[in-house]
């Protein structure tokens, strides 16, 4: 069995990977990995601060709308030209890409199953801001970030939103196509025999109660934090009613409002009584498409200042890599963009200003 999972950043992706891995292995199936047969990865085994230890054995791929790439997360791509050979050499990949039509159904058809996990957005913003400062990043990114995560939370929050929204929506709209077993991060994480339950039926596997139970102890947060320190942090979920600022969490219920709905998480900050199942998240068993291209639209409108500023912080990201920061004609070059992007966003700003004053 071929298995291919799929979530956006920070949602439990390593959680699942645990889960299936640990499955695939009680019930005896073939472990194959196309990472091994990588020139790479002797050289992969020996970098400090890997996100967590078991990295060089996780068949990473990138899908981009003209190629697929067996890639290194901050560090190293490799193009697949063949993807029947990396099919060949692996029985379990994972990647966070969004759905690129033709490209991304030419990995899909090569996987038996494919398993998607979802967690609430705003907990995937505040995991994702703390992330980005864990000894992984902080090592191997290019950019140095001098801010606390709880700052960075100001700049990614609206771009990493809408990211959710459209990755979601459209892998929810492909469900039927590829058949695609949709896991709830926080069913998994507060109703685990049930949702894990789910996820044996799906793929076909029959375990004992004694294996489940093995495997409940062997993926639970206590245990993983133990083995990845430098990854999984609480696994607690609603953290985001406590640490975003009430503007910011209006906002992004207001952005996400219908998909959050759809899927029945909160739009509130309210208590929330994870002990109770009918309190949890669920994917319908029929979800309108249309409905869904209508999401991913509204969420791919971006105001046209916020745009601009955002434009603005990418130049600056692209100025601090060390190697233009070090100087010389590009850098030069790379620093009169900023200033001319910093200007403009200006005057953006002054002719904002001047139309909501003549209103």
């Amino acid at each position: 069995m071929k298995i291919l999972q799929i979530g956006v950043e920070k949602s439990g992706n390593y959680w699942l990977y645990n889960n299936l891995d640990k499955t695939a292995k009680a019930a005896g199936l073939p472990w194959r990995r196309y990472a091994r047969s990588h020139p790479i990865y002797p050289l992969h085994q020996t970098w400090p601060d890997l996100s967590f230890p078991d990295q060089p054995d996780i068949d990473f791929l990138n899908i981009t709308p003209d190629k697929v790439f067996y890639y290194i997360p901050l560090i190293f791509f490799w193009p697949i030209e063949d993807l029947d050979d990396f099919a060949a050499k692996t029985t379990h990949a994972w990647t966070h890409s969004n759905w690129f039509g033709p490209t991304s159904a030419a990995v899909f058809e090569r996987f038996d199953k494919v398993v998607y996990i979802i967690r609430d957005p705003r907990d995937v913003l505040l995991s994702f801001c703390h992330f980005q400062f864990m000894p992984f990043v902080q090592r191997y990114s290019m950019v140095d970030l001098s801010e606390d995560p709880i700052s960075y939370l100001d700049k990614a929050w609206l771009l990493r939103t809408q990211y959710w929204i459209t990755h979601v929506s459209q892998h929810l709209a492909q469900r039927e196509r590829f058949n695609i077993h949709f896991v709830c991060y926080e069913r998994l994480r507060y109703d685990f025999q049930s949702e894990y339950r789910r996820l044996l039926d799906y793929l076909e596997i029959s375990l004992s109660d004694a294996q489940i139970d093995q495997i409940a102890d062997d993926v639970s947060v206590r245990t993983m934090k133990a083995a990845s320190p430098a990854h999984v942090r609480s696994g607690k979920s609603g953290g985001w009613s406590e640490s975003l600022s009430d503007t910011m969490k209006a906002d992004i219920t207001d952005m996400a409002e219908p998909l959050l709905e759809l899927l029945g998480y909160p739009l509130d900050d309210a208590p929330r009584d994870w002990s109770d199942p009918s309190s949890l998240p669920r994917v319908p068993d029929q979800i309108d498409n249309e409905a869904l291209a209508e999401i991913t639209e509204e969420a791919l409108e971006v105001p046209i200042d916020y745009a601009i500023s955002q434009t603005v912080e990418q130049a600056r990201w692209f100025a601090n890599i060390p190697a233009i920061r070090g100087g010389g004609v590009l850098g030069r070059e790379v620093d009169k963009l900023v200033a001319s992007l910093e200007a403009f966003a200006e005057l953006t700003r002054a002719e904002s200003d001047l139309e909501e004053g003549v209103e």
